[in-house]
């Protein structure tokens, strides 16, 4: 664990830390810090964290107190509590029968995606073109990383399934622009409603997940969306940053659903458990039913 400590007095402090589940304190310890009026100081320690099972996520509160050390100059001590979520690393567990239910069809030819399906045992069908020709049911999803030459038909596909009544996901597509009225569609009566978000969507699917900052390799957002005009004509491009928009979802009277993400979940998957349980909130809020957990309660 790591945490960063600011002071406006310099010198010799303990941390002393505890971390509660379920009410009760399964790890603690003190680390020697000497604090910087100029800048944060980093603490880092090693605690043995629970065993969780699988696809499951546990609540836990790390207590925080910086107080000084003995022969330092006095300060009053302070404390903070953290909210901690403890994840299972295996996301998929108890999940199987729901997501076979999805019956996703995935077009991804960079196979980002399907490297991650199949090593998570997400069932799928494969699509061989954006239209996935003669795949006529079950959500659809286009994988991470789609070579900006192709988003453009890759869109006009997506745009259309979900004008006709399908539920769609567009996952992160850096580098390149459509044209505004084909990332809508081809009738705006079509359209019931459309959102944007920044990175505030992940608490609103889920409050215990991370939703400033994920470890390296992983991008929190690998891009955005950028609403630009070239001339008379607006267009909607897909930057490789993180300073537009990382969620777009289009609701059509149909029934039909839209939502492209920018976040990084491919690349992100083994280095935060978050990538992996936000895949599946992402899926839950586009599927019609709610999702059925074999064996018991996905919540703690």
């Amino acid at each position: 664990m790591t945490c960063e400590v600011s002071s406006k007095q310099a010198g010799d402090a303990m941390l002393s830390w505890s971390l509660v589940v379920s009410g009760g304190v399964i790890a603690r310890g003190e680390k020697g810090v000497t604090l910087d009026v100029a800048r944060p100081v980093k603490v880092a320690w090693d605690a043995d964290l629970p065993e969780v099972k699988p696809g499951l996520i546990v609540p836990a509160t790390l207590r925080l107190a910086v107080h000084p050390r003995d022969g330092s100059p006095k300060f009053e001590p302070v404390e903070e509590n953290v909210v901690l979520s403890i994840c299972s690393p295996d996301a998929t567990a108890l999940r199987g029968e729901w997501l076979k239910s999805l019956d996703i069809v995935l077009f991804d030819p960079a196979e980002r995606t399907a490297d991650v399906f199949e090593r998570n045992r997400i069932p799928c069908r494969v699509a061989n073109d954006p239209q996935c020709a003669g795949l006529t049911k079950g959500l659809i999803l286009y994988g991470e990383g789609i070579d900006p030459a192709r988003l453009d038909a890759v869109w006009s596909a997506a745009v259309e399934a979900a004008a006709a009544g399908r539920r769609v996901l567009v996952m992160a597509s850096p580098g390149a622009a459509v044209p505004m009225e084909g990332l809508l569609a081809s009738s705006d009566d079509s359209i019931r409603s459309i959102s944007l978000k920044r990175s505030d969507i992940i608490r609103e699917l889920d409050k215990r997940l991370d939703a400033t900052a994920w470890p390296k390799p992983g991008r929190l957002v690998a891009s955005s969306l950028h609403w630009t005009v070239r001339g008379e004509q607006p267009r909607v491009e897909f930057r490789d940053d993180a300073e537009g928009w990382s969620w777009l979802h289009i609701r059509h009277r149909s029934g039909g659903r839209l939502i492209w993400l920018g976040f990084g979940l491919a690349e992100s998957w083994d280095a935060t458990p978050t990538a992996r349980y936000l895949l599946l909130k992402v899926l839950e809020d586009l599927s019609t039913d709610k999702p059925i957990v074999e064996g018991k309660q996905n919540e703690n």
